[in-house]
């Protein structure tokens, strides 16, 4: 999904105020690629390929900036003669951009239907209306400077039919088959397995956060 595409489609300046405060989704996490930055969530939320600079842009949806903060951050984007003038292009473009990602994906997809995912499966959330949610749901932060492209080549926009994964981009980890039930309906199978020791289930943890592998 190439949101740029999306960003010249229409014009929202009147509907995102300038004042809005966005963070993202504790429920998804973003990971650089070759030519583009991932944007994933858990299973049957969402993936989106993004351009880098939108990947900054939903970076800096950290609950602190708003969106003239934004603005005023990614001006060195903007072509213009002037600070002003600079300004002024960036929020123009960054607006469609926000939103739509304050969209939930049942919205994107025209499928208002299907079950919501709690409290909503949209890629950023408005502060004030979500704030209560965070104190269970740790959003992810990130530093927008490492979806900097570091040559050339990586400034080359590639859709995402032309990359394929490398790694998983989310894992189900099963700590213990033993269970005080036996219900007929349970997929997972009754056998006596070894359970991994706390020091080797630890070092799994930090090798799948290295490969930004979610779980």
């Amino acid at each position: 999904m190439a949101l740029q595409i999306a960003r010249s489609s229409f014009s929202c300046e009147h509907i995102i105020s300038d004042n809005i405060v966005y963070i993202l989704n504790p429920m998804y996490r973003m990971r650089n690629k070759k030519n583009s930055v991932l944007l994933y969530g858990n299973e049957g939320v969402g993936l989106y390929h993004l351009h880098r600079t939108d990947a900054i842009i939903l970076a800096l949806c950290n609950g602190a900036n708003t969106v003239a903060d934004i603005a005023k951050l990614t001006t060195c984007f903007a072509e213009g003669d002037s600070i002003e003038e600079k300004y002024n292009i960036s929020i123009k473009n960054i607006k469609p951009l926000l939103f739509l990602m304050a969209k939930s994906k049942r919205e994107q997809d025209g499928d208002i239907n299907s079950p919501s995912i709690f409290p909503s499966d949209a890629p950023i959330l408005s502060i004030e209306k979500y704030k209560k949610y965070f104190d269970d749901y740790y959003p992810p932060i990130y530093d927008p400077r490492i979806f900097l492209p570091k040559n050339d080549e990586e400034l080359v926009w590639l859709s995402s039919n032309s990359q394929r994964e490398e790694k998983p981009l989310v894992i189900t980890w099963h700590i213990t088959s033993e269970c005080s039930t036996d219900c007929k309906y349970c997929y997972l199978q009754r056998r006596k397995t070894k359970i991994l020791s706390k020091q080797r289930s630890i070092e799994l943890i930090r090798e799948l956060a290295q490969l930004e592998i979610w779980g």
